[in-house]
């Protein structure tokens, strides 16, 4: 239908340049639109959005917050279960001003892991309030992606209950630590307990390595907690810091029962769930973590180990109470 004639090839070789156009395979996302300054290093701002509710926006890395980094699963920095639990304790001042509020129903979902080079956008999506609660999530999304749409991996999500709603059974008002003391079967170092550890492929650097030597019984674990420089320094910026909630967690990993010959599970259990976590006091400069064990399985090596663990004044009041803390065994030995 058309005229065709014949033409002559070039004799040398094609030089192969590609004519086609083809959009760059990693486009990082636009900074998001928000409402002023960061409201909180965990929270990031706030996002404009026509949806109900409201939604924060952070960009998180191994490298920042820079403690992050010395938070480690097989050798990767990982975002520690207490940092989502911040996360909502932010959140609930966001939407409920000032107050001792809250949170419930927390579970945790796929972990964050944040190697050297990774970058996500993280949000916590906080749902309208209802007679005084919200429903809240966190997500994130590589800041670098080839895919068109960013991929949200949906981490944790729980329950805001404001302080005017908490109606709760009071926790012990005092753990009696002379009394434990009477029932201790077994003491580590802090050498020892994170040598453990890291046998477990968790590998605490400094900032959460805040410990002091454990004791424990055959249900029930305490230990000091004692702050690096780098940590105790920020502590204003955040309600709960993540490093003090993770002391609360490394004392669980404590009363997971023993094996046969009284020694620790060589079983690494990581966080799945907390039922309820409320401030009852301010903050003291020295204190302990204590955890006790409160599910009924005392055989080695259980799937699961439901306890309470809390932060506790030197005279023993308690001052931030985890209650039905979940851990949970991962399939095999860290070794």
């Amino acid at each position: 239908p058309w005229k065709r004639r014949r033409v002559v090839l070039p004799t040398y070789p094609f030089e192969r340049v590609r004519c086609w156009y083809e959009p760059e395979g990693a486009v990082p996302r636009k900074a998001p639109t928000g409402e002023g300054p960061s409201r909180h290093p965990l929270l990031g701002r706030r996002l404009h959005s026509a949806a109900e509710g409201q939604c924060f926006e952070v960009t998180l890395s191994g490298a920042s917050p820079k403690y992050l980094t010395d938070h480690q699963v097989q050798g990767s920095p990982v975002m520690p279960g207490a940092a989502y639990v911040e996360q909502g304790l932010a959140a609930a001042r966001q939407v409920f001003g000032d107050g001792t509020h809250a949170l419930e129903d927390v579970s945790f979902h796929e972990a964050m892991f944040l190697p050297d080079g990774t970058t996500r956008f993280t949000q916590v999506l906080v749902a309208p309030n209802v007679g005084g609660m919200c429903n809240f999530q966190t997500h994130s999304a590589p800041v670098e992606s080839e895919e068109s749409e960013p991929q949200w991996t949906h981490h944790a999500h729980g329950r805001l209950v404001h302080a005017d709603t908490c109606v709760a059974p009071q926790p012990p008002a005092q753990i009696d630590r002379d009394a434990f003391l009477t029932r201790v079967v077994d003491t580590k170092t802090q050498r020892e307990f994170y040598d453990l550890m890291a046998t477990r492929g968790l590998a605490y650097g400094p900032a959460f390595q805040m410990l002091g030597d454990i004791r424990r019984s055959d249900h029930d674990a305490m230990a000091e907690v004692c702050l690096p420089d780098s940590i105790r320094t920020e502590l204003t910026k955040y309600h709960l810091h993540p490093v003090l909630g993770d002391a609360c967690f490394q004392v669980m990993a404590c009363v997971v029962p023993l094996e046969a010959d009284a020694s620790y599970s060589p079983f690494t259990y990581m966080p799945v769930a907390v039922r309820r976590v409320h401030f009852h006091q301010h903050l003291s400069e020295r204190r302990y973590g204590y955890g006790v064990r409160r599910s009924a399985a005392v055989r080695p090596r259980p799937e699961t180990v439901e306890g309470d663990v809390c932060l506790v004044y030197v005279g023993g009041l308690v001052l931030v109470p985890f209650s039905g803390l979940r851990i949970r065994r991962l399939g095999g030995t860290g070794g």
